[in-house]
């Protein structure tokens, strides 16, 4: 089962937490500063700069000792897993060659599309992807629009937008901005509830931009615009892979198994250290 990694800081240790999200699973790792430099590999502020290089080497041997010691904890609770990546909150960063960077991948877009509710759909930029999952929902369509920068639309969209209109009586329109920034000018996206379907990836964005009871899919799960959309009086609902790891329970998707053998507990009672 593919698993994801999602550290974030605390001032007291804490046990690994597993969460079931239907087709893959969720451990939150809370990690303590001083957690944190031994898995990074970083030096006590008061170290000296200049070290042996037997130093360097026992650091190292540290550091991948911890994070062994780690997956093997992780594997304790709940088995092999058979891929594994590594989301951190800001501002950690760890495990380099792990970071979870399929965001735009159909299978990741996808787990997001469940939270659409409204028959009016707004694309925010362009993925490879689109050709594959809009469609999917085209009968619950009233509209669609794109906007989206001139060099972002592609042979693809445009065979799309034919595509939908062939199929299923769609006249979805397309809306070209000059530039990048141009996004950040948008006054209304939607005069009706909509679906915001956002991979532009332009982090000064509001929610003001559409009605209120609208859902907005961050799919590149950008940290800054959460901020943002959270300023709002919570009139629209904003989702992204990482809100959804930051509280799991909340999703459609979280398969509440705590009363059945523990998984979102310290499973089966057991609490150990991480590290």
């Amino acid at each position: 089962m593919e698993t994801i990694l999602y550290f974030y800081q605390t001032k007291n240790s804490t046990e690994p937490v597993i969460y079931r999200l239907q087709d893959y699973q969720l451990v939150r790792i809370g990690l303590t500063a001083k957690q944190e430099m031994l898995l990074s590999e970083k030096k006590e502020p008061e170290e000296k700069k200049w070290e042996w290089p037997w130093e360097r080497r026992r650091r190292k041997r540290e550091t991948e000792l911890a994070r062994r010691e780690l997956l093997g904890h992780i594997e304790s609770l709940w088995g092999t897993p058979c891929e594994t990546w590594c989301t951190c909150e800001p501002p950690l960063a760890l495990f380099p060659g792990w970071q979870f960077t399929d965001y735009l991948e159909e299978r990741w877009v996808e787990r997001l599309m469940r939270y659409i509710t409204h028959s009016h759909f707004v694309v925010l930029g362009n993925a490879d992807c689109l050709a594959q999952v809009l469609p999917r929902y085209a009968q619950r369509m009233k509209s669609l629009r794109f906007v989206l920068c001139e060099r972002e639309v592609t042979e693809e969209l445009l065979e799309l937008q034919e595509y939908l209109l062939q199929e299923y009586g769609i006249a979805a329109t397309i809306h070209t901005l000059a530039d990048r920034t141009d996004y950040r000018k948008l006054k209304i996206l939607s005069a009706y509830p909509c679906n915001v379907l956002d991979f532009s990836g332009e982090e000064k964005l509001f929610s003001t931009t559409v009605p209120a009871g609208s859902v907005w899919l961050d799919f590149t799960s950008d940290e800054e615009k959460r901020r943002r959309m959270e300023l709002g009086k919570g009139e629209v609902l904003y989702v992204s892979l990482k809100k959804e790891w930051k509280q799991p329970q909340k999703s459609p998707a979280y398969l509440d198994t705590e009363g059945k053998n523990g998984y979102n507990t310290q499973v089966n009672g057991e609490k150990r250290r991480i590290i």
